[in-house]
């Protein structure tokens, strides 16, 4: 955890294509980390099973986690659901979703779209499509995997610090 907290708050700000700015550095208090930022990773790349926010890696979201900041600043759709904005992106490999809360990363997911969605989990209640571009396009990426968390944070010794080549290595 670590070392996905080290990224996101070395990600600064992203700015989406209709003027709105979201802060990657979103400090969560409710965790098994004593660190704040590495709860917020901890959610942005786990899965609460228990409901204590002590959550299980769920690859998947790792996998995707890089791609959040491209999300953001070439979201095809923001809708706006209660307090939460929601950016969605379409990847040659499935559609990206971030969400967004008080202007901060709240949450991630990487959507399969030729799969039915778990509608018991995700049913948009009172959503509204606020904004839609049909520009730019399927992002050209290869698999899941090509959008992990880049080598933008590196560790001490200025090598890579991305969760992905920690767990090839």
């Amino acid at each position: 955890m670590p070392r996905v907290a080290g990224w996101l708050s070395a990600m600064g700000e992203a700015n989406d294509p209709w003027g709105g700015v979201v802060r990657f550095d979103n400090p969560q208090e409710k965790g098994a980390f004593a660190d704040p930022l590495q709860n917020r990773a901890a959610h942005l790349i786990g899965e609460d099973k228990s409901g204590t926010e002590n959550r299980v890696l769920k690859t998947d979201k790792l996998d995707w986690i890089g791609a959040t900041r491209r999300t953001i600043e070439d979201a095809q759709v923001r809708v706006i659901q209660g307090n939460e904005v929601l950016y969605f992106r379409s990847y040659n490999e499935g559609i990206h979703l971030v969400v967004v809360e008080s202007g901060a990363v709240k949450n991630q997911y990487g959507l399969v779209t030729q799969y039915a969605p778990e509608l018991r989990k995700t049913q948009f209640r009172g959503a509204i499509v606020e904004r839609v571009r049909r520009e730019p396009g399927l992002a050209p990426q290869g698999g899941p995997g090509s959008v992990g968390l880049p080598a933008q944070a590196p560790d001490s010794n200025g090598t890579d610090a991305s969760p992905r080549s920690a767990k090839e290595k």
